[in-house]
């Protein structure tokens, strides 16, 4: 059986138009970002799908719960495939770094610097006395963008710039992930993030909002924390616990983080998920 795997919308779109034209393959669709709302271009394409597409693959379980939700229809085509981590090269550092007494806890974060990703409030969090000993490097900031530029300013306002560093996007991030004590993620909303699954494999403890698919890899009192993103309260209590872990606590944490990585994230993984539903079709089974 020959069988096409499409993935970006557009390319959804083309395959399943395609596909109307050419009914003998089959076809599977991805769906990579995560929706919030049930938009008029969602329902053409989602239609599209269930008249033509042979399996939808989600690659986060919130997508999937969005899709069952809000389009029955295509319930029993669905899959949920996360993406894999090049394991090689998010790896934990071989010179793991270590803090001294008293020097500042680093917590890195590899997001843009865009509102979903709730910059601000996570700042006005930072900004609290009680976590004098976080130091922030965000990455992601673009020049051009004013909410970047309002971020930098409220730093400033808020006489914190020693302890919140903002930087541009880095093209190679896995030294950004080792040159860090813990891994943060603060957004609003999320699929399941691929900054997290890098972070996870480069064995960093992690502490990001409790929402869409964060909670199935951070699991408080394991390998991080979770806070409500909605609650500087919540931030500021979740980065508290943070600086209360020692260094030994901290090494178990990102030894857990690593083995969570390697059960979810792993390359061969993805590809046995592949395999199995690409076998699954080929047995004629029609979804």
């Amino acid at each position: 059986t020959q069988v096409v795997i499409s993935f970006l919308v557009g390319a959804n779109i083309k395959c399943c138009l395609a596909h109307m034209a050419y009914p003998k393959f089959r076809l599977v669709v991805s769906e990579r970002n995560c929706n919030t709302l049930m938009l008029p271009h969602d329902r053409f394409r989602f239609a599209l799908f269930r008249s033509q597409a042979d399996a939808v693959v989600c690659n986060s379980f919130a997508q999937t719960a969005f899709v069952s939700r809000h389009c029955p229809g295509l319930r029993l085509k669905l899959e949920t495939i996360p993406n894999f981590v090049d394991s090689d090269k998010f790896a934990p550092s071989p010179e793991r770094r270590s803090r001294a007494d008293g020097e500042p806890m680093v917590l890195v974060i590899v997001a843009r610097m865009r509102p979903r990703k709730n910059a601000i409030r996570f700042i006005r969090a930072v900004a609290d006395p009680s976590l004098g000993n976080i130091h922030v490097d965000w990455y992601g900031s673009t020049r051009s963008c004013n909410y970047s530029r309002r971020c930098v300013k409220l730093v400033k306002r808020l006489g914190i710039e020693d302890r919140f560093s903002i930087h541009q996007a880095r093209f190679e991030a896995a030294p950004v992930y080792r040159s860090g004590d813990a891994f943060c993620l603060p957004s609003f909303y999320e699929g399941t993030p691929n900054a997290l699954a890098e972070a996870l494999s480069s064995g960093l403890p992690a502490i990001c909002s409790d929402v869409s698919d964060n909670a199935r890899y951070v699991i408080p009192g394991r390998n991080g924390f979770l806070f409500n993103p909605h609650s500087r309260k919540s931030i500021v209590k979740a980065l508290r616990r943070l600086l209360e872990l020692d260094s030994e606590a901290l090494a178990d944490y990102g030894r857990q983080s690593l083995a969570i990585a390697a059960d979810n994230f792993s390359k061969e993984l993805f590809l046995k998920r592949y395999v199995d539903l690409l076998r699954g079709l080929d047995g004629g089974q029609n979804r």
